[in-house]
């Protein structure tokens, strides 16, 4: 016979979603089969899953760098004006990631204070 464990949803747990708005690992679901986000079942919102912002950085980073190194490439070593397009776009990417890097912070900040607070 094997016992099933439930989760308390105030303990704090990386491997679980969580609500920002409750505070609590919450029950979830999808609003529809291609949905970025889980809703929380109690207050309706955006569930959550801590991941660490470190490494979305370094990747964020990289690819920036990396349309940067090939706009430049593009300009200087092939003579090509389509390198600034290619730059036009790192700066695109930079802005999504950093907004996105920003919002993940945010979340994972907030986890973090709450974990503290509800260590047992």
């Amino acid at each position: 016979m094997t016992e099933k464990f439930l989760h308390n949803p105030s303990k704090p747990d990386k491997s679980k979603p969580w609500s920002p708005n409750c505070k609590l690992h919450t029950g979830y679901y999808s609003k529809s089969p291609d949905s970025a986000f889980y809703t929380c079942e109690i207050c309706g919102g955006k569930t959550w899953k801590p991941t660490s912002p470190i490494p979305l950085l370094i990747v964020s980073v990289l690819i920036v760098f990396f349309t940067f190194f090939m706009g430049y490439f593009a300009l200087t070593v092939m003579n090509d004006t389509r390198g600034y397009f290619v730059f036009s776009v790192g700066l695109y990417f930079g802005y999504m990631f950093s907004r996105n890097y920003v919002s993940n912070g945010k979340h994972w900040r907030s986890f973090r204070k709450w974990a503290k607070e509800n260590r047992q």
